[in-house]
């Protein structure tokens, strides 16, 4: 018989959105493992829980105030989606990406953004536009406020916005398969270099060029954007 998920019922009092109060805030008929998956994703691209850190399930129930069940599954979520692995001894733990597979990740997504924003930018209407600048208004925020899994989050909106006219489902579906992983190798290099405010402006340029209409510099702005995010990532020559 399929195990029951479980699930959590609405506080009668708010609990603080603090990062690190003891458990995730809940709410009604949320499941339980999504509520963790959800936390300790915030707490991994924070940078609270750094690469290589293990996450511990009896660590993690006891803070969280949940069963090992749903614990678990959030872990096999997370590591679904990149942000965890497990080693030889079975240990989760954060992903730590090598330099190779930043690379990797960012060269792909540069092909596939780029030409998907060339694509929309030609019949993306008034309220797309509006969202964007909107997305860009957030951003200017968060990148003064030093928010990182925030601005991370807001930035991936702005490039799903960006691609969303493309007419191509499997490239969106491409793309979006790559965010929270995107997203760990973007935190993984602020730590060692926060270049956030750049890529605020590159932003600001690209939706300039987007909302203009003008496709082949929506292109080029998009690969220069996320080929230099790149070179926080440099190859080891032998």
């Amino acid at each position: 018989m399929a195990e029951m998920r479980e699930v959590a019922t609405l506080p009668q009092q708010s609990e603080p959105r603090d990062s690190t109060a003891k458990h995730p805030r809940r709410s009604s008929r949320v499941p339980l493992a999504t509520l963790a998956e959800q936390q300790l994703k915030k707490e991994i691209l924070n940078g609270d829980l750094l690469p290589g850190a293990a996450l511990v399930e009896a660590e993690i129930t006891d803070r969280m105030d949940m069963s090992k069940t749903p614990v678990r599954e959030a872990l096999r979520l997370l590591a679904r989606s990149g942000l965890v692995s497990s080693d030889s001894f079975r240990t989760w733990r954060v992903r730590r990406l090598s330099d190779q597979e930043a690379r990797d990740i960012f060269e792909i997504r540069s092909v596939l953004a780029s030409r998907a924003a060339e694509k929309a930018c030609t019949v993306a209407d008034e309220q797309r536009h509006r969202r964007l600048r909107t997305l860009i208004d957030e951003t200017k925020k968060l990148v003064s406020q030093g928010a990182h899994a925030e601005l991370s989050t807001a930035n991936r909106e702005l490039h799903a916005e960006l691609a969303a006219d493309c007419g191509n489902e499997e490239v969106i579906r491409l793309l979006a398969s790559y965010d929270d992983i995107l997203c760990l190798a973007i935190v993984q290099g602020w730590r060692r270099l926060d270049t956030s405010e750049k890529e605020f402006h590159e932003h600001c340029a690209i939706v300039e060029a987007f909302i203009e209409r003008d496709a082949q510099h929506v292109g080029e702005l998009m690969r220069q954007h996320i080929s230099g995010f790149a070179h926080h990532f440099p190859a080891r020559h032998r």
